[in-house]
C-alpha cells in the first residue's frame, strides 16, 4: 500500500499509537509513564526495522523506492 496514510508515513498506525500515548502522558501528568513510553518506542522501532528488512527482501527495489520517498513515521 502506498496510498492514503501510507503515502505520508510508512507506519501510520504506529504513529497513531505514539500520538495517543503522548496524550495519555499529558493526561496522567506524571514522569513515570514516560519510561514505559520510551521502552515502547525502542521495542517497536526494533520491530519496524526487522519488518523493513523483510520487506526489502520480499519487494526489492520497489520497496526501497517507497522507503526513500516516504518517511518511517512522519518527518524525514
Amino acid at each position: 500500500m502506498k496510498d492514503g496514510p501510507y503515502g505520508i508515513s510508512r507506519n501510520p498506525m504506529l504513529l497513531g499509537i505514539y500520538i495517543y500515548d503522548i496524550g495519555v502522558l499529558v493526561w496522567l501528568q506524571s514522569w513515570w509513564p514516560l519510561i514505559v513510553f520510551a521502552v515502547e518506542i525502542i521495542l517497536l522501532t526494533l520491530q519496524v526495522r526487522a519488518e523493513e528488512k523483510r520487506l526489502e527482501a520480499d519487494f526489492g527495489d520497489e520497496y526501497l523506492d517507497y522507503k526513500r520517498s516516504v518517511p518511517r513515521y512522519f518527518i524525514k
